[in-house]
């Protein structure tokens, strides 16, 4: 619905089972998508880092050859990622998510309550990096 929302010009091929944060879930949902859709599939979103390791593996892995330029965006910034991004094949970014950006934010957000100071707002956004082949290397490890 966002998609249509925000007018992409985006088609989604079909919702993946629920991967429950698993590599291996997340490469057999890959595989099921490269075999029902090969050659049709341009970008793949996932949850996760670790759903999107699942992903790029099950890419790597295809061997009929119309599923070499896929691109995966994800959530996390594990160093596996990181390292595929910097390969720059089919990892084309992850959203940084760590505590080295969280917990900053969050500490700043506890010390305005404490003092008497609760936000009107309920939900919290925060600021988070994306990392991409041009700035991979200013970050390390999410986590």
């Amino acid at each position: 619905d966002r998609i249509a929302e925000m007018g992409y010009q985006l088609e989604m091929l079909g919702e993946p089972a629920s991967c429950d944060w698993s590599l291996e879930k997340g490469k057999s949902s890959m595989a099921a998508f490269l075999s029902k859709y090969s050659g049709q599939i341009d970008a793949v979103y996932a949850v996760d880092d670790t759903i999107g390791n699942g992903a790029l593996q099950a890419i790597q892995e295809d061997k009929s050859g119309q599923n070499d330029d896929i691109k995966i965006v994800s959530i996390g910034g594990i160093q596996v990622i990181l390292d595929a991004i910097k390969d720059g094949k089919n990892y084309y970014a992850t959203i940084y998510q760590s505590p080295f950006i969280e917990a900053p934010a969050a500490m700043e957000l506890a010390s305005q309550i404490l003092a008497g100071n609760m936000p009107e707002e309920k939900i919290n956004p925060l600021d988070t990096p994306i990392i991409t082949p041009d700035n991979v290397d200013e970050y390390g490890p999410a986590y």
